[in-house]
């Protein structure tokens, strides 16, 4: 293989656990170009680094505007611009996402269509784009990573607020976070040693503590309401990001 010496190389952050390789080799390279165009403004957003180019965000879907001054030239010349933004359109229209998994010895699968609408106006300057829910959650790094502030993980007390910390983070793009206690009691690692079983143990020996703590540095970072409604199994979370961090 050809070795490229000194070309100018852009590196960006994707998410480990997604990737275009889990689907065949029909892509082109302009289609593939697109995607990663459009998967960017999403992790941005999610990221909290960038959200000019959301339009609208719900539970079940994302819609963004790509603009086409940002488009790489040689890709798509503007001359020629329109015809292929066409054509690329057109066929991310018809990818789709299969997901399958043996049950008990039946067989469970799911197809997504990748693409609710991709619109073009020719008078626009941007390709408005709209995934749904099955897509972004899966393309976009909610669970893999987030962004954290490492000088403020030096000021927190102990591995309970870390690690809550990091599921605030997660999740700071939703502002709202919903979570069962069972399933949080989980993700802070107490599920299969049965700690804090009771709702009033777990917020006061180990929520409460941790929210006081991160709510102490806010300005440097974001800041948590939360609640729990009686009768009710989920605990709600109210997410404030005061300043974004870059990345590096």
């Amino acid at each position: 293989m050809k070795k490229i010496v000194g070309e100018k190389r852009e590196a960006r952050i994707v998410n480990r656990n997604f990737s275009l390789s889990h689907y065949d080799s029909s892509w082109t390279k302009v289609e593939r170009y697109l995607f990663i165009e459009i998967y960017n403004v999403i992790k941005d957003f999610f990221m909290s680094v960038n959200a000019e180019n959301i339009v609208g965000y719900t539970s079940d879907s994302i819609l963004l505007n790509i603009p086409l001054d940002s488009l790489d030239k040689k890709l798509f010349p503007v001359k020629n611009r329109a015809k292929q933004l066409f054509e690329a359109s057109n066929s991310l229209m018809n990818k789709n996402v299969k997901m399958y998994s043996p049950e008990r010895g039946q067989m469970s699968f799911s197809f997504f269509t990748m693409f609710i609408s991709i619109k073009l106006d020719i008078k626009s300057k941007y390709l408005e784009v709209k995934l749904p829910k099955e897509i972004y959650e899966d393309m976009i790094p909610i669970k893999s990573y987030c962004m954290l502030d490492l000088g403020l993980l030096g000021e927190l007390r102990s591995g309970n607020t870390i690690r809550l910390y990091e599921i605030f983070k997660s999740y700071a793009f939703k502002h709202d976070y919903r979570v069962n206690l069972d399933e949080l009691r989980k993700k802070m690692g107490f599920f299969e040693t049965k700690k804090y079983t009771s709702w009033s143990s777990f917020n006061s020996k180990v929520l409460k503590l941790a929210v006081d703590n991160i709510n102490k540095f806010k300005e440097f970072d974001i800041e948590v309401e939360y609640w729990k409604d009686r009768g009710s199994e989920d605990v709600c979370f109210k997410i404030t990001t005061h300043r974004s961090i870059k990345a590096r």
